[in-house]
């Protein structure tokens, strides 16, 4: 259908251009600029360190959008405190020192103690063996290395575990910090 018929008094040469910008592969259009990334997505994308890390890509854009104001925290303000469940391979250790850089103070916990080779005091990075199961254990984190800006529950992914950290540590959490569960 021309569009002439829905554009009555355009000019002929921008309804020739209309009609050829219609005819191209929408990914080709001028308009069809990628967003940029965000810095968390472009770490995750050039990350090639060791330890290793896997991680959806998509996870990058949803941190991004609700830690921004902490990565954007100046020094002034204070460091970044980290709490995440679940070590596993260290590789968000290192993501998350690119991150915030000197700004990050880390501590992960794992119940596997291998974990504990990831530890890096001179970065700020502190690994605790225990379960996310165990309350007590969750609130002497709470008492020696909190109150937390950021909790990060990558865990066991079981509702008794996710539920039992959460009714602990959400008192834990500064005013503005951000509470995430991964891969419900």
């Amino acid at each position: 259908m021309p569009l002439q018929q829905f554009i009555p008094h355009a000019i002929p040469s921008a309804l020739q251009l209309a009609e050829a910008l219609l005819q191209t592969d929408p990914a080709k259009r001028p308009s069809a600029k990628k967003p940029a990334l965000d810095p968390i997505t472009a770490i995750y994308q050039s990350y090639n360190e060791d330890p290793g890390f896997h991680h959806w890509m998509h996870f990058g854009r949803a941190y991004y959008d609700n830690i921004k104001h902490l990565i954007d925290r100046t020094e002034d303000e204070g460091r970044v405190k980290i709490l995440e469940i679940g070590v596993q391979s260290g590789g968000s250790t290192r993501v998350w020192k690119q991150v915030f850089g000197s700004k990050l103070d880390y501590v992960g916990v794992d119940i596997n103690p291998n974990c504990k080779q990831f530890e890096k005091p001179a970065d700020r990075i502190k690994i605790e063996i225990g379960s996310q199961l165990d309350e007590v254990f969750l609130k002497q984190m709470c008492r020696q290395y909190g109150p937390f800006d950021f909790i990060i529950d990558d865990g066991g992914h079981t509702t008794q575990m996710i539920v039992t950290a959460m009714k602990v540590l959400w008192y834990c959490l500064e005013d503005r910090g951000v509470y995430a569960v991964e891969d419900l």
